[in-house]
Parts: C-alpha cells; structure tokens; sequence
C-alpha cells in the first residue's frame, strides 16, 4: 500500500526523536558515572591519607563516634624530624610508609593521625598490666625492626600514649603521649586524677593574661640595686619583671615567664623591659 503523504517525515522524525533520547540517556549515565567516580574520590582523599593510605585522623573521629574503642594507642616515632633533616624529606616519607605497612601487619588497623603519629586500638578486655605489657612489646619491636632508607638501614625509637575506656580517647591518649614523652617513658596511660587538662587550661588562661597585660601595658619593672661589698655604694640595678593583674597585685616571673618562653611571647616581655629600663636609666651616671 502507498504510504499516506507526510508518514516518512514523521517516522524518520521519531527516529530522530529517539536516537536523541538514547544518545541522551547515554550522556547521563556517563556524567553520573563521573559524578560518582569523583564523589568516591573526593571522599577518599577526605578519610585517606594521600602519602600511607591509611585512613586519616578524620576517618578514626568518626569512626570513635560510630563504634567506641575500649583502648586507643597513639604511637610517635621519636625525633623525626632528625630523620628528616639528615635523609631529607622523601625518604623520611619512604620510612612513614614503612611504618604504616609494619603496624597494618602487626593487624593493629593503623590510622596515620598527624605527620609522625600513628593510633590504633588495642585488644579489648586486657587489663592494665596487660596494656602495659602489650605497649611494652610494640616499642621493642619498633625498635628491634630495620627500616630501610637507600642502602642504609635504620631503627626507629617510638612512645605510646594510651587512654581506656574514655568518653575523649583521642584527646587522652595525646595526653598521656606528651606525658609519657616528657618524662622521656617509652609509654604512658591516661590518669584523669593527675589533672593534666586542668593544667592545659592553665597554661591557656595564662597565656591569655601574657598577651592582655602586653596590650595594656601592665608589664612593669622593678628594680633591685646591687651594692659593692667594698665601698658600700650602688654599682648597678638588676631588673626584675612582673606582671601588675587589673585589680593591682603583681605576678612574679616564675609564675608566667615559663608560659611565656613556650608560647613565644618572650621576646615581647624582653623588648618592654629593656625599654623600660633604658628610659629609666637614660642619663643618669
């Protein structure tokens, strides 16, 4: 039969219609592909770390929130930095790859938490001595194990904080790690009635109260004159500094030049008083 006028047009337009749909869909499902890939990959680089593979500090926050671990470790390779220095950065980052693979093979399920700290959780149901002994036993290997830089071989020193069964474990068990590393312990386990936060807290405010009376101008001088046991007359003044607080008592250097060296307002409290004192002293013989 002849085909009415205008049928070929329209077929060959819906053809034309559904070859666009298909090419369409196609196009979707290749973009949604893409999408998907790069929200994998975006998410990856945000629980992974780039250099390890392992998952990162992120990644065990969460994972602390979903399912709380009974004993969280926080290991810190000692005086890494030197590694850096003498070998240089690349094969100190060969080694922190080495050490992420050592622990995933201890299967301790590592995280790399910051630039040569590593956590991981600990078996539950041990004891504290056990605890102890198990910490005991990752720093001797560590220390007993070769790792390899070039053609040299090298061992590695580390120090374990620990926190038990705690509502902040991350926080705790860096606690217990800068305990442990400033008594110069291979490891350390969180005691919340050794009031270490409390002195943290301290430490903060008064940092706070360096800064302000720098501000305010409430370092003050004092000045102690020292008298020569032969002619019984002043020789020089030796400068004292303190801090005068807001209702006019005054702090002594003990109590916050320490906090000042650490926090690196030293330097400022040194330009107040060598200016104090020589615009005191300008003058006079």
């Amino acid at each position: 039969p002849e085909q009415e006028p205008g049928c070929g047009a329209l077929q060959a337009m819906q053809e034309s219609v559904w070859n666009y749909s298909n090419e369409v869909e196609s196009i979707n499902k290749t973009l949604e592909g893409r999408v998907h890939e790069q929200t994998q990959e975006a998410i990856h680089h945000l629980y992974y770390d780039s250099l390890t593979g392992l998952p990162n500090r992120i990644k065990l926050q969460e994972d602390l929130q979903r399912i709380p671990f009974h004993t969280l470790a926080i290991l810190n390779i000692d005086d890494f930095k030197e590694i850096n220095d003498f070998f240089g950065i690349d094969e100190g980052d060969m080694i922190l790859i080495q050490v992420g693979h050592w622990l995933e093979d201890l299967k301790l399920t590592p995280y790399r938490i910051g630039g040569d700290e590593f956590a991981f959780k600990l078996p539950k149901g041990l004891n504290r001595d056990d605890l102890v002994r198990e910490a005991e036993l990752i720093v001797t290997m560590m220390s007993e194990k070769p790792f390899i830089i070039g053609d040299d071989t090298i061992h590695l020193r580390g120090t374990i904080g620990i926190a038990i069964e705690s509502e902040k474990p991350l926080i705790h068990a860096d606690v217990a790690l800068n305990k442990a590393r400033s008594i110069k312990h291979p490891y350390s386990i969180y005691d919340p009635t050794e009031g270490i936060e409390q002195q943290y807290q301290t430490n903060i405010a008064l940092s706070a109260q360096i800064r302000q009376a720098l501000v305010e101008h409430r370092i003050v001088c004092q000045y102690q004159p020292i008298v020569s046991t032969k002619t019984g007359k002043i020789e020089k003044f030796e400068t004292l500094v303190r801090i005068q607080n807001e209702d006019g008592t005054l702090l002594g250097p003990y109590d916050f030049l320490p906090i000042a060296q650490k926090t690196k307002l030293y330097h400022h409290i040194t330009q107040e008083v060598v200016y104090q004192a020589c615009h005191l002293f300008t003058g006079r013989t």
